[in-house]
């Protein structure tokens, strides 16, 4: 049977340098804080893909310096802030799993952070975020790396990954009813319409709810077997549009004031073909910042301030050069 209670509540010594835990985010870390943070998604990855393991092949797992990382990171808002840029990073579809859940782990936090959560709340995100497709580690890799359409029956199995995770997690022996609900209902929505119990709004986990948002994200965003990712400007224009009565609306906008696809300095072309420049961003609507129109669309040589979010028939069609992510 599989045994995950090194998955919480153990402590080992880091291995890597030590960070400066609680500290206010820092706008631009030192290179070697830079470096720290990197090794540390790197060990937490790594981390994941050991627990991942030991779950395939249905023996002990062995997580004490992985959970020490975890905690490490949702201790660290700086480093979440840094680490955001590799969140968006392309990787090898055909391995997704592990990078997956620690992008989730990551975008998870940085909602987390947004809504105000506590420390030790944030914790709760932190391991149900990295544990939330544990269950997925005990499906045929076939069925996780199908490139084509998943058929009736093999849809139901892939559905049933939140039931096993939840069953390993409250096979402990430690108090983990928080986590374990959370890691259950990350599929639910806030209309009903999720699974596995088609539960609504106020009976989802807050923790389920921002790791919704995170998860849906990062999904769209990277290529799978069967299909390509999304630009980040496509993926909040689908959650957005697609995220409405299913996605908890406060989540939703605290994540997209974390992650914009149009930050300060983007160049953009506008719907009636003017070209103009970000300079400001509207947490209510992402997509529809502050922008300055070239002097060369104007006649008198000016550059006009527009707020898109107060103009309704003006909206951003397109970037003008690959959108430059929070660093």
């Amino acid at each position: 049977m599989v045994r995950v209670s090194d998955l919480i509540g153990a402590r080992a010594a880091p291995s890597a340098p030590p960070l400066r835990l609680g500290a206010a985010p820092a706008a631009t870390p030192a290179p070697h804080e830079r470096r720290a943070f990197t090794r540390l998604y790197d060990d937490i990855t790594e981390g994941i893909r050991e627990v991942g393991e030991g779950v395939r092949k249905g023996g002990r797992i062995h997580a004490g310096a992985f959970i020490h990382q975890v905690r490490q990171l949702a201790c660290t808002p700086e480093a979440v802030t840094a680490l955001l840029p590799t969140a968006f990073a392309p990787y090898d579809p055909d391995d997704f799993l592990d990078r997956h859940t620690s992008n989730v782990v990551v975008l998870a936090l940085a909602t987390a952070e947004a809504l105000g959560i506590q420390e030790e709340n944030r914790l709760c995100v932190a391991f149900a975020s990295a544990a939330h497709d544990l269950g997925m580690y005990s499906l045929p890799r076939e069925l996780l790396y199908k490139r084509g359409a998943l058929d009736i029956s093999e849809a139901k199995t892939l559905r049933r990954h939140p039931h096993v995770g939840f069953s390993l997690l409250r096979s402990t022996r430690h108090n983990v009813e928080n986590l374990a609900r959370a890691v259950y209902q990350e599929h639910e929505r806030e209309n009903g319409n999720g699974y596995p119990e088609g539960v609504r709004s106020p009976e989802i986990a807050q923790e389920a709810k921002i790791i919704a948002v995170a998860d849906t994200f990062e999904a769209l965003m990277h290529n799978r077997p069967h299909r390509p990712g999304l630009s980040p400007f496509e993926c909040i224009r689908t959650l957005t549009q697609k995220g409405r009565g299913e996605l908890c609306p406060r989540v939703l906008r605290s994540f997209l004031a974390q992650i914009t696809p149009f930050p300060p300095t983007s160049r953009v072309q506008l719907n009636d073909g003017r070209n103009a420049e970000v300079v400001a961003v509207n947490s209510d609507s992402p997509l529809r910042p502050v922008v300055r129109v070239d002097a060369s669309n104007r006649a008198s040589g000016e550059r006009m301030l527009v707020d898109l979010s107060q103009t309704p028939l003006l909206s951003i069609a397109s970037t003008l050069e690959p959108t430059r992510l929070p660093s």
